[in-house]
């Protein structure tokens, strides 16, 4: 059943965050939001909260508050996490600081540079978020988990972050 169906391989979001140049967040974003409306009494809207991501400032209380709730979960069900609403914040700081540090860079090894440090570290975001919810899914769903199937969003941002890459690579004239 698609209820059931929310486990996301942390091989799949590590392979999709790097050849997506890291935008697989916004795509994660939306998704586990969806997810998490069965679990959580507050409203949800997966769009908004994903596209809060491209608004300064504003998208890291989104973090913040991402994290906050996949970690109010998973230590409702007992499960003691790691994951720091704090430190995913200092990540995505870090990682819009070197997306708009790129944007005067005109030397192709040093945009490939940035562009490679800026999808690691969204990448060990996601992975360890997305790491802490499979834990949770497993705890409250256990053998009626599935993993969910790959959706058309997912290959959107693929395509794009593909683009991206190639876009990073190719020689500034």
């Amino acid at each position: 059943p698609p209820r059931l169906a929310v486990r996301l391989g942390l091989g799949r979001v590590v392979v999709l965050s790097a050849l997506s140049a890291g935008l697989y967040v916004v795509y994660w974003f939306y998704l586990t939001w969806k997810q998490l409306a069965s679990e959580t009494t507050e409203t949800h809207h997966p769009v908004r909260h994903a596209l809060s991501l491209f608004v300064p400032i504003y998208g890291l209380f989104k973090m913040h508050h991402h994290v906050k709730v996949i970690n109010g979960l998973v230590e409702g069900a007992g499960i003691v996490t790691s994951l720091s609403p704090g430190l995913a914040v200092v990540i995505l700081m870090i990682r819009n600081a070197l997306a708009l540090s790129s944007l005067r860079v005109i030397d192709t090894s040093a945009l490939v540079g940035l562009g490679l440090i800026s999808t690691a570290l969204i990448t060990y975001l996601v992975a360890s978020a997305q790491s802490t919810l499979n834990q949770y899914w497993e705890s409250v769903r256990g053998a009626d988990l599935h993993d969910a199937r790959i959706g058309v969003g997912e290959v959107v941002i693929i395509l794009v972050g593909l683009l991206v890459w190639v876009d990073t690579f190719l020689p500034v004239e």
